[in-house]
């Protein structure tokens, strides 16, 4: 969840960084209806970046009032299935998010108190698809944003992960007047990309990848001479007064990066 307090520290993308990647969401969640895919995927390896672009992204949303919800399946620990918590946040948040569904979620809980043991896919349509029917006609016509991220670590195999999709696919296609959007990051895992692959899928469904056409090499370098620049300020604040560090250094650790800004963030953290 977004607002959590291990979330609530994640690193966002720094000012003037992954500008093209985070212009090209906008770009797509901005677009006009009829010219827009349901569903975006931005995949890429460990460590490129994909949680950071999308905090990012789900900061300017908040403020804008777009974003409606956000599961962050990274957040678990390694091999538990945390996917039976995923409908339960979402309605969460779209309880507060959307004020006149309120009282059509409670109706649905109070007929089935055990929904939350049924299958994603009837969770969602019970919990969030037939309430949101109900008051689609007060909704307003800007863009609504779900963000899910790290849909690889949903579970620990690939059932979980075809179940969270089936049912994250039922919930945009269910929808013809209500601009609702679905931001998505993962690994590309064969599983994963088999699903996104498919004709259910492909046809509303935009693809990015964290490629080096997005230029990461400047990205991590302005990155890294940001925060190297902060510590030689924070030295000579305590009496420090020679810069320790050459641009060659910053090069080097570019080169090592290999494109994965996870190197940067921890090699900052140890300098």
């Amino acid at each position: 969840m977004r607002d959590s307090q291990k979330h609530a520290t994640a690193p966002r993308c720094q000012r003037d960084t992954r500008l093209t990647i985070r212009r090209e969401i906008m770009e797509w969640i901005m677009a006009r209806p009829d010219s827009r895919k349901a569903v975006l995927w931005l995949s890429g390896p460990a460590g490129s970046g994909k949680t950071a672009i999308l905090d990012s992204i789900s900061d300017d949303l908040k403020r804008d009032e777009h974003l409606i919800a956000s599961f962050y399946f990274g957040q678990a620990e390694a091999g538990c299935d945390i996917s039976s918590k995923f409908v339960a946040t979402l309605v969460y948040q779209l309880y507060h998010s959307i004020p006149d569904i309120k009282p059509y979620i409670m109706t649905a809980i109070e007929k089935d108190r055990m929904i939350f043991s049924s299958s994603l896919v009837k969770q969602i349509n019970i919990l969030i698809i037939e309430p949101l029917k109900t008051v689609q006609h007060s909704i307003t016509n800007r863009p609504l944003v779900v963000v899910v991220d790290a849909i690889d670590k949903c579970g620990p195999n690939s059932t979980s992960q075809t179940a969270v999709l089936k049912a994250l696919k039922m919930l945009v296609t269910e929808f013809q007047h209500i601009p609702l959007l679905l931001l998505i990051t993962g690994r590309p895992e064969y599983r994963i990309c088999q699903e996104f692959s498919s004709p259910g899928f492909t046809s509303i469904t935009t693809k990015l990848v964290l490629e080096s056409k997005y230029k990461p090499d400047r990205d991590i370098k302005r990155y890294l001479s940001s925060m190297l620049k902060e510590i030689d300020k924070q030295d000579r604040e305590i009496g420090t007064n020679r810069q320790w560090y050459q641009d060659n250094d910053i090069n080097e650790l570019v080169a090592r990066a290999s494109g994965q800004f996870i190197f940067a963030v921890e090699a900052a953290k140890f300098i």
